[in-house]
């Protein structure tokens, strides 16, 4: 987990270079840098939760199903967010590749943007029932 987010915060740093924003490709490596920390705190948080409720720090039924469900929605939204990115990563330098001279960068980075936003939404909209 510490190794996890220790590489989260470095990626962190890493694509929010001014220069690896860019392009589009940016957004979608910081974009996954974000849910991949967020994944690791989701797991921490989880294993925190069933380690308390094992040792009976926390009995409070409610209180542990609600929190059972929205970490599994939360954990289950960083990871599809992620594989979804990832995604988006290989068809834009599929396309860098196939364009070459004529890839449109300022284009790159509003569809990037646009893409993000639509993701979120259709990941939670999938994820949701």
């Amino acid at each position: 987990s510490v190794i996890g987010f220790v590489s989260g915060i470095c990626t962190l740093i890493t694509f929010k270079n001014k220069k690896a924003l860019e392009v589009g490709c940016g957004y979608y490596l910081l974009g996954s840098s974000v849910t991949t920390l967020c994944t690791m705190l989701m797991f921490f948080l989880k294993f925190y939760f069933l380690y308390a409720s094992q040792k009976g720090l926390w009995t409070n039924a409610t209180f542990l199903r609600v929190q059972c469900m929205t970490m599994d929605f939360l954990l289950r939204l960083c990871l599809n967010m992620d594989q979804w990115l990832n995604a988006c990563i290989a068809l834009e330098r599929t396309i860098t590749t196939l364009r070459g001279t004529r890839f449109d960068k300022a284009k790159s980075r509003r569809t990037a943007k646009w893409m993000i936003v639509l993701l979120f939404v259709t990941v939670i909209a999938s994820t949701i029932y």
